[in-house]
C-alpha cells in the first residue's frame, strides 16, 4: 500500500499489516497507524472481530484494532 484517501484524510506510509499476502490485514506491532484512528470513523463499539475500538483510550486506523 502507497497511498490510500478517505474522506480527505491520507495515507502515504506503509501500515505494516501482520500478512497481507495471505489476507491477514491486522497491524503488527510498530505500525505507524496503530492508535493512530480518528473516533468520526467508528471510534466506539467493536471492529470486525469483535474487539472493543477503544483501547487505551485511542483507536487504530482501520478495521480492525492491533
Amino acid at each position: 500500500v502507497e497511498a490510500a484517501s478517505l474522506g480527505g484524510s491520507s495515507l502515504s506510509i506503509h501500515p505494516i499489516f501482520v500478512n497481507a499476502a495471505a489476507r491477514n490485514f491486522r497491524l503488527s506491532v510498530g505500525s505507524p497507524v496503530v492508535d493512530a484512528g480518528n473516533f468520526g470513523f467508528g471510534g466506539s463499539g467493536t471492529d470486525i472481530y469483535g474487539n472493543a475500538r477503544v483501547i487505551n483510550g485511542r483507536v487504530d486506523m482501520g478495521a480492525a484494532e492491533q
